[in-house]
């Protein structure tokens, strides 16, 4: 009983995912098909990489996730960042900073802090840190508060350090 239960669930998956896929290629919303919107394009990738539903498979994620990406779609680039090498890595999270992931951002600039894949800069780290945490990315209100504390690569400010450690605690 559990083996048929097992096999008529996955069966009933993968018809799922079949007709949410034939649907997306019919459905037009906005000028276009669902299919080519970058958010569902995400979404699919995302399913393809963990193997939800689908058979696992890196390289199909990854060509959807530049799909979505080049159709500036933030957590696309983001993701794809994570399957890059370090130096395709940091133009992904560079782009989708700009785009206006806070995450990314965050992630970018720990690069910088770090000099993981590019040359270590602090006050360049301070700068995207400060992107990041105005866009709600908690940690890097806390390292930028860490960076003005210390005077490490921007000038000594305890005061703003504090009020930054305050908006980590908050977001």
């Amino acid at each position: 009983t559990r083996t048929w239960n097992a096999v008529c669930s996955v069966a009933s998956l993968r018809r799922g995912i079949a007709l949410a896929r034939d649907y997306a290629g019919r459905r037009f919303a906005f000028g276009a098909t669902l299919a080519e919107k970058p958010l569902h394009v995400d979404t699919l990738a995302g399913m393809q990489a963990r193997g939800e539903g689908i058979p696992k498979d890196a390289g199909k994620a990854e060509s959807l996730y530049k799909k979505a990406c080049n159709a500036n779609h933030a957590p696309a680039c983001l993701e794809l960042s994570r399957l890059e090498k370090t130096d395709e890595a940091v133009k992904l999270l560079d782009r989708a900073c700009t785009i206006g992931s806070g995450e990314s951002c965050g992630l970018l600039a720990a690069r910088y802090q770090a000099g993981d894949g590019v040359e270590r800069n602090l006050t360049r780290a301070a700068e995207i840190h400060q992107k990041a945490c105005d866009g709600g990315w908690g940690q890097s209100c806390l390292a930028l508060g860490a960076l003005l504390h210390d005077g490490r690569g921007v000038p000594k400010d305890v005061a703003k350090a504090n009020a930054l450690y305050a908006k980590a605690c908050e977001a």
